[in-house]
């Protein structure tokens, strides 16, 4: 079951969207066109 999370509580700006999956894990996520989420994808994958 996935709820969202506020992302205040974790010092995010607020258009972010945050979903617990589980007590362990968090889901980030990102609503944009494909062009932009290939520029991303790289960023991401860094972390």
């Amino acid at each position: 079951m996935k709820e969202q999370v506020d992302p205040k509580l974790y010092s995010l700006p607020p258009r972010t969207v945050l979903m617990k999956r589980d007590s362990e894990e968090l889901l980030l996520v990102i609503n944009r066109k494909s062009r932009i989420i290939g520029q991303q994808a790289v960023m991401i994958g860094s972390f």
